[in-house]
Protein backbone atom coordinates (compact mmCIF):
# COMPACT_ATOMS: atom_id res chain seq x y z
CA UNK A 1 0.00 0.00 0.00
CA UNK A 2 1.18 3.01 -1.02
CA UNK A 3 1.36 6.63 0.59
CA UNK A 4 -0.67 9.86 0.69
CA UNK A 5 2.37 12.18 0.74
CA UNK A 6 2.84 14.10 -2.22
CA UNK A 7 5.91 13.58 -4.66
CA UNK A 8 6.65 10.40 -2.69
CA UNK A 9 7.49 7.06 -4.13
CA UNK A 10 7.47 3.59 -3.04
CA UNK A 11 10.13 2.07 -5.91
CA UNK A 12 10.63 -2.02 -6.99
CA UNK A 13 13.45 -1.98 -9.21
CA UNK A 14 15.11 -5.22 -10.85
CA UNK A 15 18.67 -3.90 -12.73
CA UNK A 16 21.43 -5.50 -14.35
CA UNK A 17 20.06 -9.12 -13.94
CA UNK A 18 18.49 -8.30 -10.60
CA UNK A 19 15.52 -10.56 -9.13
CA UNK A 20 12.83 -8.84 -6.91
CA UNK A 21 10.30 -11.73 -5.76
CA UNK A 22 6.92 -10.51 -4.53
CA UNK A 23 5.32 -13.82 -5.80
CA UNK A 24 2.57 -13.50 -3.07
CA UNK A 25 1.63 -10.24 -3.46
CA UNK A 26 -2.05 -10.32 -4.99
CA UNK A 27 -3.02 -6.52 -4.64
CA UNK A 28 -0.95 -3.07 -4.58
CA UNK A 29 -2.78 0.07 -3.84
CA UNK A 30 -2.44 3.72 -3.09
CA UNK A 31 -4.72 5.82 -1.38
CA UNK A 32 -7.22 8.18 -1.74
CA UNK A 33 -6.60 11.60 -0.05
CA UNK A 34 -3.76 14.00 0.09
CA UNK A 35 -2.79 17.30 -1.90
CA UNK A 36 -3.09 16.87 -5.75
CA UNK A 37 0.67 16.12 -6.37
CA UNK A 38 2.22 12.97 -8.17
CA UNK A 39 2.54 9.93 -6.12
CA UNK A 40 2.09 6.48 -6.53
CA UNK A 41 4.04 3.08 -6.26
CA UNK A 42 6.66 2.03 -9.74
CA UNK A 43 7.58 -1.03 -10.71
CA UNK A 44 10.76 -1.66 -12.90
CA UNK A 45 12.49 -4.26 -14.63
CA UNK A 46 15.57 -3.02 -16.63
CA UNK A 47 18.30 -5.70 -17.92
CA UNK A 48 18.87 -8.66 -19.47
CA UNK A 49 17.40 -11.46 -17.01
CA UNK A 50 16.07 -8.43 -14.81
CA UNK A 51 12.70 -9.94 -13.34
CA UNK A 52 9.88 -8.62 -10.52
CA UNK A 53 8.10 -11.71 -9.92
CA UNK A 54 3.95 -10.83 -9.47
CA UNK A 55 2.93 -13.70 -10.20
CA UNK A 56 -0.48 -13.31 -8.08
CA UNK A 57 -1.27 -10.29 -8.46
CA UNK A 58 -4.73 -9.68 -10.15
CA UNK A 59 -5.06 -5.78 -9.18
CA UNK A 60 -2.66 -2.17 -9.13
CA UNK A 61 -4.70 0.28 -8.42
CA UNK A 62 -3.86 4.11 -7.21
CA UNK A 63 -6.90 5.87 -6.05
CA UNK A 64 -4.79 9.95 -5.56
CA UNK A 65 -6.23 12.30 -7.11
CA UNK A 66 -3.34 12.72 -9.44
CA UNK A 67 -2.01 8.94 -9.53
CA UNK A 68 1.46 8.50 -10.87
CA UNK A 69 1.88 4.76 -10.40
CA UNK A 70 3.73 2.64 -13.01
CA UNK A 71 5.17 -0.33 -14.22
CA UNK A 72 8.09 -0.07 -16.89
CA UNK A 73 9.46 -3.20 -18.52
CA UNK A 74 12.96 -2.25 -20.88
CA UNK A 75 16.54 -3.89 -22.22
CA UNK A 76 14.94 -7.57 -22.28
CA UNK A 77 13.97 -6.97 -18.54
CA UNK A 78 10.60 -8.69 -17.71
CA UNK A 79 7.55 -8.65 -15.01
CA UNK A 80 5.67 -11.67 -14.37
CA UNK A 81 2.29 -11.13 -13.72
CA UNK A 82 -0.31 -13.13 -15.88
CA UNK A 83 -2.86 -12.56 -13.26
CA UNK A 84 -3.45 -8.70 -13.56
CA UNK A 85 -6.46 -7.81 -14.46
CA UNK A 86 -7.70 -4.68 -13.25
CA UNK A 87 -5.19 -1.19 -13.38
CA UNK A 88 -6.47 1.82 -12.30
CA UNK A 89 -4.17 4.86 -12.03
CA UNK A 90 -1.23 3.09 -13.24
CA UNK A 91 1.11 3.49 -16.37
CA UNK A 92 2.62 1.37 -18.53
CA UNK A 93 5.99 1.25 -20.61
CA UNK A 94 6.62 -1.07 -22.63
CA UNK A 95 9.23 -0.88 -25.00
CA UNK A 96 9.38 -4.59 -25.41
CA UNK A 97 7.37 -8.05 -26.96
CA UNK A 98 6.83 -10.48 -23.96
CA UNK A 99 8.25 -8.23 -21.10
CA UNK A 100 4.80 -7.80 -19.37
CA UNK A 101 1.66 -10.18 -19.98
CA UNK A 102 -1.13 -7.90 -21.12
CA UNK A 103 -3.81 -9.74 -23.30
CA UNK A 104 -5.46 -11.07 -20.21
CA UNK A 105 -6.06 -7.30 -18.97
CA UNK A 106 -9.79 -6.27 -18.78
CA UNK A 107 -10.43 -2.94 -17.13
CA UNK A 108 -7.48 -0.14 -17.61
CA UNK A 109 -8.42 3.22 -15.68
CA UNK A 110 -7.16 6.10 -15.11
CA UNK A 111 -3.75 5.06 -17.11
CA UNK A 112 -0.94 6.06 -19.64
CA UNK A 113 -0.08 3.35 -22.00
CA UNK A 114 3.18 3.87 -24.40
CA UNK A 115 3.94 1.38 -26.83
CA UNK A 116 7.20 1.80 -28.58
CA UNK A 117 8.07 -0.29 -31.61
CA UNK A 118 6.34 -3.15 -30.34
CA UNK A 119 3.35 -4.79 -30.72
CA UNK A 120 1.52 -4.79 -27.61
CA UNK A 121 -2.01 -7.08 -27.06
CA UNK A 122 -4.56 -5.04 -25.29
CA UNK A 123 -7.18 -7.41 -26.43
CA UNK A 124 -8.80 -8.62 -23.41
CA UNK A 125 -9.92 -4.50 -22.28
CA UNK A 126 -13.07 -3.76 -22.09
CA UNK A 127 -12.91 -0.31 -19.98
CA UNK A 128 -10.26 2.11 -20.65
CA UNK A 129 -11.98 5.16 -19.63
CA UNK A 130 -9.80 7.98 -18.56
CA UNK A 131 -6.65 6.60 -20.22
CA UNK A 132 -4.39 7.54 -22.29
CA UNK A 133 -2.58 5.18 -25.25
CA UNK A 134 0.54 6.63 -27.29
CA UNK A 135 1.49 4.57 -30.36
CA UNK A 136 5.53 5.62 -31.48
CA UNK A 137 7.90 4.36 -33.53
CA UNK A 138 5.83 1.79 -35.52
CA UNK A 139 4.48 0.75 -32.23
CA UNK A 140 0.99 -1.13 -32.60
CA UNK A 141 -1.80 -2.29 -30.15
CA UNK A 142 -5.33 -4.30 -30.50
CA UNK A 143 -8.09 -2.78 -28.50
CA UNK A 144 -10.76 -4.33 -30.67
CA UNK A 145 -12.77 -5.34 -27.57
CA UNK A 146 -13.16 -1.76 -25.64
CA UNK A 147 -16.46 -0.53 -25.27
CA UNK A 148 -16.13 1.81 -22.66
CA UNK A 149 -13.73 4.81 -23.44
CA UNK A 150 -15.38 7.67 -22.12
CA UNK A 151 -12.74 10.56 -20.80
CA UNK A 152 -9.97 8.60 -22.95
CA UNK A 153 -6.71 9.49 -25.43
CA UNK A 154 -5.56 8.31 -28.39
CA UNK A 155 -2.10 9.49 -29.87
CA UNK A 156 -1.51 7.33 -33.07
CA UNK A 157 2.00 8.39 -34.42
CA UNK A 158 4.25 7.10 -37.54
CA UNK A 159 2.43 5.31 -39.89
CA UNK A 160 0.03 2.97 -37.72
CA UNK A 161 -3.38 1.89 -37.23
CA UNK A 162 -5.07 1.83 -34.05
CA UNK A 163 -8.77 0.56 -34.85
CA UNK A 164 -11.40 0.76 -31.92
CA UNK A 165 -14.57 -0.92 -33.32
CA UNK A 166 -16.52 -2.42 -30.49
CA UNK A 167 -16.73 1.44 -29.10
CA UNK A 168 -19.83 3.39 -29.84
CA UNK A 169 -20.10 6.44 -27.66
CA UNK A 170 -17.78 8.78 -26.09
CA UNK A 171 -18.17 11.30 -23.30
CA UNK A 172 -15.51 13.48 -21.58
CA UNK A 173 -15.06 14.21 -17.70
CA UNK A 174 -17.42 16.15 -15.72
CA UNK A 175 -14.97 15.42 -12.84
CA UNK A 176 -11.73 16.17 -14.45
CA UNK A 177 -9.83 19.04 -15.71
CA UNK A 178 -7.82 17.61 -17.93
CA UNK A 179 -8.20 17.60 -21.92
CA UNK A 180 -8.96 14.61 -23.86
CA UNK A 181 -7.51 14.32 -27.05
CA UNK A 182 -7.89 11.85 -30.75
CA UNK A 183 -4.83 12.60 -32.30
CA UNK A 184 -3.21 11.30 -35.72
CA UNK A 185 0.03 12.65 -36.63
CA UNK A 186 2.30 11.58 -39.34
CA UNK A 187 1.44 10.03 -42.94
CA UNK A 188 -0.71 6.96 -42.87
CA UNK A 189 -1.44 7.47 -39.02
CA UNK A 190 -4.85 6.56 -38.49
CA UNK A 191 -7.20 6.64 -35.64
CA UNK A 192 -10.30 4.43 -36.71
CA UNK A 193 -13.05 4.86 -34.95
CA UNK A 194 -15.79 4.60 -37.17
CA UNK A 195 -18.33 3.14 -35.40
CA UNK A 196 -18.67 6.27 -32.83
CA UNK A 197 -21.62 7.97 -33.19
CA UNK A 198 -21.85 10.81 -30.68
CA UNK A 199 -19.18 12.69 -28.87
CA UNK A 200 -20.59 14.71 -25.49
CA UNK A 201 -18.06 17.24 -24.07
CA UNK A 202 -17.21 18.45 -20.43
CA UNK A 203 -18.75 21.62 -17.93
CA UNK A 204 -15.00 21.50 -16.64
CA UNK A 205 -13.96 25.15 -17.78
CA UNK A 206 -11.21 25.59 -19.45
CA UNK A 207 -11.08 21.76 -20.47
CA UNK A 208 -11.32 20.71 -23.97
CA UNK A 209 -11.85 17.80 -26.49
CA UNK A 210 -9.41 17.66 -28.68
CA UNK A 211 -9.83 16.00 -31.95
CA UNK A 212 -6.46 16.88 -34.54
CA UNK A 213 -5.54 15.36 -37.91
CA UNK A 214 -1.56 16.68 -38.30
CA UNK A 215 0.77 16.16 -41.08
CA UNK A 216 -1.15 13.40 -42.78
CA UNK A 217 -3.02 11.80 -40.45
CA UNK A 218 -6.66 10.96 -40.56
CA UNK A 219 -8.61 10.45 -37.82
CA UNK A 220 -12.27 8.40 -38.66
CA UNK A 221 -15.40 9.24 -37.27
CA UNK A 222 -17.48 8.77 -40.04
CA UNK A 223 -20.57 7.92 -38.56
CA UNK A 224 -20.74 10.54 -35.71
CA UNK A 225 -24.24 11.77 -36.28
CA UNK A 226 -23.65 14.69 -32.88
CA UNK A 227 -21.23 16.57 -31.50
CA UNK A 228 -22.39 18.37 -27.67
CA UNK A 229 -21.20 20.19 -24.76
CA UNK A 230 -23.53 20.58 -21.89
CA UNK A 231 -24.64 23.25 -20.07
CA UNK A 232 -24.16 24.00 -17.32
CA UNK A 233 -20.85 24.77 -15.05
CA UNK A 234 -18.96 27.97 -14.61
CA UNK A 235 -18.79 30.48 -17.37
CA UNK A 236 -15.30 29.68 -18.03
CA UNK A 237 -13.97 28.52 -21.97
CA UNK A 238 -14.83 24.63 -22.51
CA UNK A 239 -15.39 23.23 -25.52
CA UNK A 240 -14.96 20.37 -28.86
CA UNK A 241 -12.42 21.48 -30.95
CA UNK A 242 -11.98 19.63 -34.71
CA UNK A 243 -8.86 20.52 -36.55
CA UNK A 244 -7.00 19.20 -39.54
CA UNK A 245 -3.63 20.75 -40.35
CA UNK A 246 -1.30 20.06 -43.45
CA UNK A 247 -1.90 18.51 -46.73
CA UNK A 248 -3.82 14.97 -46.86
CA UNK A 249 -4.67 15.83 -42.93
CA UNK A 250 -8.33 14.78 -43.01
CA UNK A 251 -11.24 14.35 -40.25
CA UNK A 252 -14.60 12.09 -41.38
CA UNK A 253 -17.28 13.97 -40.06
CA UNK A 254 -19.54 12.68 -43.04
CA UNK A 255 -22.58 11.82 -40.87
CA UNK A 256 -22.23 14.42 -38.68
CA UNK A 257 -25.84 16.47 -38.60
CA UNK A 258 -25.72 18.57 -35.36
CA UNK A 259 -22.51 20.42 -33.82
CA UNK A 260 -23.51 22.11 -30.29
CA UNK A 261 -22.15 23.91 -27.39
CA UNK A 262 -24.29 25.02 -24.94
CA UNK A 263 -21.88 25.84 -22.73
CA UNK A 264 -22.23 29.77 -20.90
CA UNK A 265 -19.03 30.70 -22.79
CA UNK A 266 -18.20 28.16 -25.68
CA UNK A 267 -15.12 27.66 -27.54
CA UNK A 268 -16.34 24.85 -29.71
CA UNK A 269 -14.41 25.01 -33.58
CA UNK A 270 -14.22 23.28 -36.67
CA UNK A 271 -10.76 24.62 -38.07
CA UNK A 272 -8.97 23.55 -41.24
CA UNK A 273 -5.39 24.97 -41.41
CA UNK A 274 -2.53 24.27 -44.31
CA UNK A 275 -4.91 21.69 -47.13
CA UNK A 276 -6.51 20.15 -44.16
CA UNK A 277 -9.74 18.83 -44.60
CA UNK A 278 -12.85 17.83 -42.22
CA UNK A 279 -15.59 16.10 -43.91
CA UNK A 280 -19.05 17.90 -42.88
CA UNK A 281 -21.00 17.06 -46.14
CA UNK A 282 -24.14 16.71 -43.43
CA UNK A 283 -23.88 19.28 -41.36
CA UNK A 284 -27.04 21.00 -40.57
CA UNK A 285 -27.05 23.07 -37.96
CA UNK A 286 -24.10 24.81 -35.65
CA UNK A 287 -24.45 26.29 -32.18
CA UNK A 288 -21.26 27.70 -30.43
CA UNK A 289 -19.07 26.85 -32.79
CA UNK A 290 -16.43 29.03 -34.45
CA UNK A 291 -15.13 28.06 -37.71
CA UNK A 292 -11.45 28.72 -39.59
CA UNK A 293 -10.07 28.29 -42.44
CA UNK A 294 -6.47 28.94 -43.19
CA UNK A 295 -4.95 28.26 -46.64
CA UNK A 296 -7.92 25.74 -47.06
CA UNK A 297 -11.17 24.70 -48.53
CA UNK A 298 -13.96 24.42 -45.59
CA UNK A 299 -17.25 23.83 -47.13
CA UNK A 300 -20.66 23.00 -45.41
CA UNK A 301 -22.92 22.25 -48.37
CA UNK A 302 -25.83 21.39 -46.30
CA UNK A 303 -25.67 24.18 -42.82
CA UNK A 304 -28.97 25.58 -42.64
CA UNK A 305 -28.91 26.88 -39.42
CA UNK A 306 -26.10 28.82 -37.06
CA UNK A 307 -26.74 29.95 -33.40
CA UNK A 308 -25.12 32.06 -30.74
CA UNK A 309 -22.35 34.57 -30.89
CA UNK A 310 -19.78 33.20 -33.42
CA UNK A 311 -17.05 33.90 -35.64
CA UNK A 312 -16.35 32.64 -39.09
CA UNK A 313 -12.52 33.21 -40.34
CA UNK A 314 -11.35 32.64 -43.79
CA UNK A 315 -7.21 33.61 -43.53
CA UNK A 316 -4.45 33.75 -45.95
CA UNK A 317 -6.77 32.58 -48.95
CA UNK A 318 -8.63 30.39 -47.33
CA UNK A 319 -12.02 30.13 -48.23
CA UNK A 320 -15.35 28.89 -46.59
CA UNK A 321 -18.74 28.36 -48.49
CA UNK A 322 -21.70 28.89 -46.15
CA UNK A 323 -24.18 29.67 -49.17
CA UNK A 324 -27.08 27.74 -48.19
CA UNK A 325 -27.46 28.92 -44.45
CA UNK A 326 -30.90 30.11 -43.72
CA UNK A 327 -31.11 31.22 -40.33
CA UNK A 328 -29.38 33.01 -37.59
CA UNK A 329 -30.39 33.45 -34.21
CA UNK A 330 -29.19 34.87 -31.26
CA UNK A 331 -26.50 36.43 -33.32
CA UNK A 332 -24.39 38.03 -34.68
CA UNK A 333 -22.25 35.74 -36.99
CA UNK A 334 -18.91 37.45 -37.72
CA UNK A 335 -17.64 36.33 -41.34
CA UNK A 336 -14.04 37.60 -41.42
CA UNK A 337 -11.85 37.29 -44.49
CA UNK A 338 -8.42 38.52 -44.00
CA UNK A 339 -5.30 38.20 -46.45
CA UNK A 340 -5.73 38.13 -50.41
CA UNK A 341 -7.83 35.04 -52.02
CA UNK A 342 -9.00 34.89 -48.78
CA UNK A 343 -13.26 34.67 -49.68
CA UNK A 344 -16.50 33.71 -47.25
CA UNK A 345 -19.50 33.37 -49.00
CA UNK A 346 -22.79 33.31 -47.46
CA UNK A 347 -26.40 34.18 -47.33
CA UNK A 348 -27.66 37.51 -47.25
CA UNK A 349 -29.21 36.98 -43.43
CA UNK A 350 -30.08 39.43 -40.27
CA UNK A 351 -27.67 39.33 -37.98
CA UNK A 352 -24.52 39.01 -39.96
CA UNK A 353 -21.36 41.02 -39.50
CA UNK A 354 -18.67 41.45 -42.68
CA UNK A 355 -14.80 41.85 -41.66
CA UNK A 356 -12.91 42.37 -44.54
CA UNK A 357 -9.32 43.18 -44.15
CA UNK A 358 -6.14 42.44 -46.30
CA UNK A 359 -8.13 42.35 -49.43
CA UNK A 360 -9.82 39.60 -48.35
CA UNK A 361 -13.62 39.10 -49.52
CA UNK A 362 -16.73 38.50 -48.05
CA UNK A 363 -19.59 38.05 -50.69
CA UNK A 364 -23.33 37.74 -49.99
CA UNK A 365 -25.32 36.31 -52.59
Amino acid sequence: TGTIQPITYHLIEALDGGTIDLSNVTEISGLDGGTLNLRGIQVLADGINSQVDLSSLTSFTNDAPEPDSKITVRNNGMVIADRLTALDGTGLVLDQANGLPTSQITTYTRGAVTVDNIAADFSGMTNISGSSFTLVNGGTTNLDNAVNIDEASFFVNDGVTLSLPSATSYVTSDSRFDDSIFRAEGAGSTLDLSNLTSITGTIQPITYHLIEALDGGTIDLSNVTEITAPDGGSSNLRGVQVLADGANSQVDLSALTSFTNDAPEPDSKLSVLSNGSILVSQLATLLGVDLVSDASILALPALSAYRGTNLVNALNAGTVNLSNLSEITDGPLTLRADGINSLITAATLPGLVREEENGGIVTLI
